[in-house]
C-alpha cells in the first residue's frame, strides 16, 4: 500500500493507476472525496461513465459476494471498468475482505468514506493490502483555497479587482467543493476580461450559506429562479437534507391533494386546514400562494418533468447535478409564467 497526498493524485492517475487494484478514499470535506472519486473513476474507464458500477454498502448487506463478483467481471463490449462503493465503513470490510487480498483485478475499485481515525479497521485494511492505494482528505484551509482559486482564475487570464476577492469568499464560504464551482462559474461569466470586479462576483456568486429545504420549495414554486438556483446549490451540498428533486416531488404531491380536496367543494384554506398530514401553520401561505398560481394540469405536467428528472439523475450520475438543475429551473420557470 502507499499513502498518496493530495497534491500526488493527479501523478497517480497518470503513472500508477494502471498497477493499482484499487484507492481508498477518506476524509471530512465530502464534496472533495466525491469528486476525487469522480476524477478517478473517469481515469479508470478513459472517460466513460458508463462504464462505472456503483453500489452502497445496503447492496452488499445480503450478498457478501458481490463487490468480488464485480471488480472481476469482464466487460462483455471491453475496455475499462471501474466499480463504486459509496459510503462505505468499518461494517462494510467483510465485503472488502476477499478484494483486499487480489494481486490483480479485471476492474478497477474506488471506494469512499467519510472520516477514518486512526483506529478504522477499514483503514487499516487498506493500508496492509499491497495492491491498493489510500488518500486521505480533508477540509482545505483558507489559505489553500485561496491559492487554487487564484490559479484557476490566472488560467483564464484573470484577476479580481479591489474588494471582489473578500465579497467572493465572504458569497460562497469556504467548502472545496462548491468555491472551486464558483470559481469557474465566475470565470465563464468574465470570460473576455482581465479583472473581476465586485458587482461580477455578486451577480455570479449569490449568497449560499443559508437556504433551507423550504427556501428550494418555496422559492421553485414561487417563479424565483435565481433564489431557487441559490438555494439549490445549498441543496446538492447538503447530505442531512432530502435530493431537491424528492422535496419538490412530495411539494407537487401535497399541492395535488389539495387541489382535489378543492375540486370537491373545498376552499384553498379548508383544504389546507384539514389537511393530512398537518400543514404547519408558517407555511400555510405559502400554500395558498402556489395553488392560487398553478392548477391541476400544470401541477401533473410538473410531476411529470421532476420524476423524468430523477430517473435521468441515475441514469447519468455524472450528469445529475445538471440534470437536476435544469429541472428546478424549468420547474420555478413554468411557475412564473403561471402566475402572468
Amino acid at each position: 500500500m502507499a499513502l498518496l497526498r493530495e497534491d500526488q493524485f493527479a501523478a497517480f492517475l497518470s503513472r500508477q493507476m494502471s498497477k493499482a487494484c484499487g484507492l481508498l478514499i477518506y476524509g471530512e470535506d465530502d464534496a472533495g472525496v466525491s469528486d476525487m472519486a469522480r476524477q478517478a473513476y473517469m481515469a479508470a474507464t478513459k472517460n466513460d461513465s458508463s462504464a462505472v458500477t456503483r453500489l452502497s454498502p445496503s447492496d452488499l448487506s445480503d450478498d457478501q459476494g458481490r463487490l468480488l463478483d464485480e471488480v472481476q467481471a469482464m466487460s462483455l463490449l471491453g475496455g475499462n471498468r471501474a466499480v463504486l462503493l459509496e459510503g462505505a465503513t468499518d461494517t462494510t470490510l467483510k465485503a472488502l475482505t476477499q478484494v483486499l487480498a487480489l494481486e490483480s483485478t479485471q476492474n478497477f475499485l474506488i471506494v469512499t468514506a467519510s472520516s477514518l481515525n486512526k483506529g478504522s479497521k477499514l483503514r487499516e485494511a487498506f493500508e496492509k493490502a499491497t495492491h491498493y492505494f489510500c488518500l486521505p482528505l480533508y477540509e482545505a484551509k483558507a489559505d489553500v483555497l485561496e491559492r487554487r482559486v487564484m490559479a484557476l482564475l490566472s488560467q483564464h487570464g484573470l484577476s479580481f479587482a479591489d474588494g471582489a476577492f473578500e465579497t467572493f469568499f465572504a458569497l460562497v464560504g469556504a467548502a472545496r467543493g462548491e468555491v472551486m464551482r464558483e470559481a469557474e462559474k465566475l470565470a465563464l461569466y468574465a470570460h473576455g476580461q482581465s479583472q473581476i470586479s465586485e458587482d461580477d462576483v455578486k451577480a455570479v456568486c449569490g449568497d449560499i450559506a443559508s437556504f433551507s429545504e423550504d427556501e428550494l420549495v418555496d422559492s421553485t414554486f414561487s417563479g424565483d429562479l435565481e433564489m431557487a438556483d441559490r438555494a439549490l446549490q445549498v441543496q446538492l451540498q447538503e447530505t442531512s437534507m432530502r435530493p431537491p428533486l424528492n422535496a419538490l416531488l412530495a411539494h407537487v404531491a401535497k399541492l395535488m391533494d389539495l387541489r382535489l380536496a378543492m375540486a370537491r367543494g373545498a376552499t384553498a384554506d379548508t383544504a389546507i386546514a384539514n389537511a393530512k398530514p398537518m400543514i404547519f401553520f408558517g407555511r400555510r401561505r405559502k400554500f395558498a400562494e402556489h395553488l392560487r398560481a398553478l392548477d391541476l394540469q400544470t401541477l401533473e405536467e410538473l410531476q411529470t418533468t421532476l420524476t423524468t428528472a430523477v430517473l435521468d439523475s441515475r441514469k447519468l450520475p455524472d450528469l445529475s447535478d445538471s440534470v437536476i438543475s435544469r429541472a428546478v429551473l424549468n420547474t420555478a420557470w413554468r411557475a412564473a409564467k403561471a402566475r402572468r
